[in-house]
């Protein structure tokens, strides 16, 4: 893959975690295609994720091919199979877990197709970004600053474990 390839990639990375460049389109005359393999889409956070991809990967023409490992190591294993046969130009993934993700490297590495790693991280293996979200903050700022609080029977701000 050429180093400008690789640099498209990673920008439309950085646009779906939130960067903004005043919406400047990029495309080309021929199609490039992302696959985005989600843990579960069942799971409200991975479902928001994969729609930021497809918004993003729309604006810079490539098409995206969205599926859910279901919780499933051996379902990850077999789409990402099925990314590399299909040659992908890029995977983004967000891994059952580290210790799985490495495998799916390896793979994509000999492929030669660049991955980012989307939230949960790998033990191992080379990957182009890793896009993390801080779990603990998040769950601390909806817990106290939202309607939540009331429903649980707590003050807003209260600390309760």
């Amino acid at each position: 893959m050429k180093m400008y390839e690789i640099v498209k990639f990673v920008f439309l990375l950085l646009l779906v975690s939130n960067v903004s460049f005043a919406g400047e389109t990029i495309s080309e005359e021929s199609e490039k295609t992302i696959y985005y393999i989600a843990d579960d889409l069942h799971i409200p956070f991975w479902r928001i994720m994969s729609e930021g991809i497809k918004n993003r990967a729309d604006i810079l023409g490539y098409d995206t091919k969205i599926h859910s490992s279901d919780k499933s190591k051996k379902h990850e294993l077999e789409l990402i199979v099925k990314a590399i046969k299909d040659k992908a130009d890029g995977i983004i993934v967000s891994p059952s877990n580290s210790t799985s993700c490495v495998t799916l490297l390896k793979l994509a590495e000999k492929a030669e197709i660049p991955v980012v790693i989307s939230d949960i991280g790998s033990d191992s293996g080379e990957y182009v970004s890793y896009i993390s979200s801080d779990n603990w903050d998040g769950a601390y700022n909806v817990g106290s600053n939202s309607s939540l609080a009331p429903v649980l029977g707590l003050r807003s701000g209260a600390k309760s474990v």
